[in-house]
């Protein structure tokens, strides 16, 4: 008798919903559930996914980002500026004139045309990261087949360097904490050729169709279940007794998970922060 030759099982979304909808009684064997209990139990999954306690359930995963050339123009002097800190314009940010242009130009480009007002200006060293980063852990800056590792900088750290409008390969970057995460480099990079390369944690994917699948690995699925009946039951009167076996259930899956999970470590464990 031979083997299926694959190892792809999975559970998509709506079967790890009707799993748990079946647990708490709230559907009979072979019933679908309503479109409203898809939609409740769908949040609750998610809600579930987002927020177990004490596990690392993020994505790690290598990013890198090339670089364009900082805006240039041409100040009302005739000099060529360039921009060190991305901005939309306005009449007090204009070189030379505006009371507040060094905050945003240096004298110190090569081609530059004329300063307009309401204009998106960008530095070379600021960019904003994806949407879905929540963490940073490590980066360094690749140049002529050479790779420089980064300090990682806190953005108040970042705020203390005196020279922001400095030049060269970056030796650090700072890291400033917004719904969506944003980068600082210092010193600002002198050249397009750099590549910046970051080792960042990124949120799970969420459950948005029926047949999604976990972001997960699979032997998660008796937990999901399980912890999907435990937040499940309240809302459909699952007696005390049964509550408290999906509780005990989910949490004692739960901890067998925490304890084999192959990324933690001791001294290494990192919270979730989303």
């Amino acid at each position: 008798m031979g083997t299926s030759l694959s190892s792809d099982f999975d559970l998509t979304r709506n079967e790890l919903l009707a799993a748990a909808l079946r647990k708490v009684g709230a559907i009979a064997q072979g019933e679908s559930a309503s479109a409203e209990q898809v939609s409740e139990a769908s949040e609750a999954l998610n809600i579930l996914v987002k927020n177990i306690e004490g596990f690392r359930l993020w994505k790690r995963e290598w990013w890198t980002k090339a670089f364009s050339a900082a805006s240039e123009v041409t100040g009302t002097d005739a000099l060529i500026y360039t921009c060190i800190r991305s901005h939309i314009s306005v009449a007090a940010d204009r070189p030379i004139t505006g009371a507040n242009y060094k905050s945003y130009w240096k004298q110190t480009g090569s081609t530059g045309g004329g300063w307009v007002v309401t204009t998106t200006y960008s530095a070379i060293g600021e960019f904003q990261f994806d949407a879905d980063v929540i963490g940073i852990e490590k980066a360094f800056i690749r140049y002529a087949g050479s790779d420089t590792p980064l300090g990682i900088l806190s953005f108040d750290k970042y705020l203390d360097i005196s020279t922001k409008d400095d030049f060269g390969q970056p030796s650090h970057l700072g890291i400033e904490q917004l719904t969506r995460m944003k980068g600082y480099l210092w010193p600002q990079p002198n050249s397009t050729d750099y590549i910046l390369n970051v080792l960042q944690y990124t949120k799970l994917e969420d459950f948005d169709a029926s047949s999604d699948n976990p972001d997960l690995l699979t032997r998660w699925l008796r937990y999901l279940v399980f912890g999907l009946a435990a937040e499940l039951g309240p809302e459909y009167g699952v007696p005390m007794e049964r509550q408290k076996y999906f509780d005990i259930k989910a949490e004692t899956l739960k901890e067998r998970l925490f304890k084999n999970d192959p990324e933690i470590s001791e001294g290494s464990f990192v919270r979730s922060c989303y």
